[in-house]
């Protein structure tokens, strides 16, 4: 009778944790996954509201700001959300926090929601830098070590696998 307990509640906690991970709940919220905030990728520019023109990278680039954006990611105040657009089409959000003495908290609250995330080859005694792969979208930061900067991207995956091989990138190329 034991052994039939122990059977039955082992294939009870196999089931519920294939069950807890499938659900995203832990490893993956769908949150970045569609886009960022009210902005779906490959969304027009001429659909959105209250954007600015901040920069003009190249041609096909274009930075905008938000007017009365709520500048709060995770719980943590920030200085700027930067929203770029390809080819009229958006595909990418950028987070500049303000000066922050740790970049620990921000990562912990994104492993909490996509799982582990990696450190990428070009991180140092200066500059930190993770990123994370799902299957629409790239989320990753840079923590500036020096100025204590914090920046965080959620990239529309496609979009800019697109941007990459229109400019003949390879996939070894940094971000």
């Amino acid at each position: 009778m034991d052994k039939i307990k122990k059977l039955w509640w082992s294939v009870l906690l196999v089931v519920a944790v294939v069950v807890f991970f499938s659900s995203g709940i832990l490893v993956g919220s769908e949150e970045w996954e569609k886009g960022f905030r009210d902005l779906e990728w490959k969304q027009s520019i001429s659909e959105t509201t209250e954007m600015k023109l901040r920069v003009k990278i190249d041609k096909l680039v274009l930075l905008y700001d938000r007017k009365g954006d709520q500048l709060t990611v995770y719980g943590i105040e920030v200085e700027a959300i930067a929203y770029s657009f390809y080819k009229g089409r958006f595909y990418e959000a950028v987070v500049f926090f303000k000066p922050q003495d740790s970049w620990k908290p921000l990562k912990g609250k994104i492993e909490a929601t996509y799982g582990e995330g990696w450190r990428q080859p070009n991180s140092n005694k200066l500059l930190e830098v993770w990123a994370w792969v799902r299957k629409k979208s790239l989320v990753g930061f840079m923590y500036n070590k020096v100025n204590r900067r914090l920046e965080l991207r959620i990239t529309s995956k496609e979009l800019n696998d697109l941007w990459r091989s229109e400019r003949k990138w390879k996939k070894s190329d940094t971000y």
